[in-house]
């Protein structure tokens, strides 16, 4: 970058010469022209302090007559660094040069009462003045302005280096945490110092890992306790199966029998039936037997009273006999008093006393033949009342029998009914448990491959390690670690 001290140069001569006597006409009014700036920038300032008025006037000696020197450009660095920490550079340039310059102007206007050439030639030495200290004003605000922006890229280049590292570091850590992690190492926290920056992505890390740990310590001892329950289920499934398996088998034996037993109760309910019908046309029979054996015993009766009085019949023949003989033998004792003339009389009275012990003699066989017989009818009563009786109590039995095998006939068929229904219902629970049977055992197949699966997610769980007691040393130990845990 070029200097500013190579730019402007100190006048000579002639130059010289013309900046006096614009100091001369101007000098006198600078105190009034600085006033006038400070107000504008500042509308209460009544006075300038007497080091300013000094610096200020020093300095427009300067630039007034070129003497630009080194130490007038140390001069102004100075003033610029202290107007660049206290003033924008646009308000100092607008709202305080300004005014300034066209103080310094109008003042010399006012003590330059000619015109012409030589008014021209002071108005142009002026404005070189004052355009030359505003290019050192510029330069040096402008090399300020570098000089920080210099300084602020190289607290950036730092700013940015020392975050480039610390993220260095951070990410190494993450990285190593990370790589933790992939390896299955639940327990990892990070404890290294990180930059207050980075210290949430510390502190969530180790929360979430945490978190994860307690949670993969939850998830391994549920996998520890579904794979001990599915093993439970997967022998109760075994079970039940078999189980299962022998009651469908002793179903369909017991359905079998079952339906071997409804046929002989149904056979059973149509021979009780028939029995029924037969016990009907027996009871009917004995009703009508009993019917003629009372008719019977009526006729046996009208017998029995017959003999009776065929008996009187025979009494009464029996004594007229009796008085026959004895009117014959009356006649024949009185035949025999008439002598010859009662012989034929007494002829016929001795054939007619024959003739009434003839028939007293049949009379008392038929007597005696009545009597047996009347004897024998009279047994034969008491035989006939007897089967009388026997038939009574025979119909009675049968009708007792007949209700006992209507009753049992009503329940051979409700029976049957009751054995058909539940060879029905028994059939049924037989489809059903062979149902059950097929549904057991894809339930078992389930619990098989549930438990395979709990056994595949118990190994996957094994991979991390959830304590900080031992970091995994492969598959074979992670299992183990996890079984432990379990």
């Amino acid at each position: 970058m070029f200097s500013i001290q190579d730019k402007i140069k100190p006048w000579q001569g002639e130059q010289k010469k013309t900046g006096d006597i614009v100091y001369q006409r101007i000098v006198k009014h600078l105190d009034a022209i600085l006033l006038s700036a400070y107000q504008t920038l500042d509308p209460s300032t009544t006075f300038v302090p007497k080091e300013v008025l000094a610096t200020e006037h020093k300095k427009f000696d300067h630039i007034s007559h070129g003497a630009f020197t080194p130490e007038y450009f140390a001069a102004q660095a100075k003033i610029i660094a202290d107007v660049s920490r206290n003033a924008d550079f646009v308000d100092y340039l607008t709202a305080g040069y300004a005014p300034y310059s066209a103080g310094l102007v109008s003042a010399l206007v006012k003590e330059t009462k000619w015109s012409g050439k030589q008014r021209d030639v002071l108005i142009r030495s002026l404005m070189n003045s004052v355009f030359s200290e505003a290019s050192v004003v510029m330069f040096y605000y402008f090399d300020l302005l570098n000089k920080a922006a210099e300084d602020e890229r190289s607290k950036a280049e730092a700013e940015r280096a020392r975050v480039a590292e610390e993220d260095a570091r951070v990410i190494e850590i993450l990285g190593d945490a990370l790589s933790a992690l992939a390896n299955g190492d639940l327990s990892y926290q990070i404890r290294e110092d990180i930059p207050a920056k980075s210290e949430p992505i510390r502190r969530n890390f180790n929360e979430a890992l945490s978190r994860l740990q307690a949670a993969m310590g939850r998830v391994s001892a549920s996998t520890s306790s579904i794979r001990a329950g599915t093993l439970e289920i997967t022998s109760a499934s075994d079970d039940l199966s078999r189980r299962s398996e022998q009651q469908a088998a002793s179903l369909e034996e017991t359905a079998a029998a079952l339906n071997e037993i409804t046929a002989t109760v149904q056979s059973t309910a149509e021979s009780a039936k028939h029995a029924r019908e037969i016990v009907s046309t027996t009871k009917d029979e004995a009703e009508h037997s009993g019917a003629i054996m009372r008719q019977a015993e009526d006729a046996m009766s009208a017998i029995q009273a017959s003999s009776q009085q065929i008996s009187q019949i025979i009494g009464v023949i029996d004594e007229i006999a009796f008085q026959t003989n004895l009117l014959a033998l009356n006649a024949g004792v009185e035949a025999a008093r008439a002598g010859d003339a009662g012989k034929g009389f007494a002829v016929v009275a001795q054939e007619v006393r024959e003739l009434a012990q003839r028939s007293a003699e049949a009379a008392k066989q038929i007597k005696g033949l009545i009597s047996a017989s009347e004897q024998q009818v009279g047994q034969g009563v008491n035989l006939v009342a007897q089967t009388g009786s026997a038939l009574s109590r025979i119909v009675s039995r049968v009708a007792e029998i007949n209700t006992i095998v209507a009753d049992i006939d009503a329940s051979s068929r409700e029976q049957s009914t009751g054995i058909r229904e539940i060879n029905t219902a028994i059939n049924q629970m037989d489809q059903f448990t062979q149902q059950n049977a097929a549904k057991v055992e894809e339930t078992a197949a389930a619990g098989h491959h549930l438990s395979q699966e709990a056994e595949q997610l118990a190994r996957l769980v094994s991979e991390f390690r959830v304590s900080s007691e031992s970091a995994p040393r492969g598959r074979r130990d992670n299992i183990s670690h996890f079984r432990n845990i379990a």
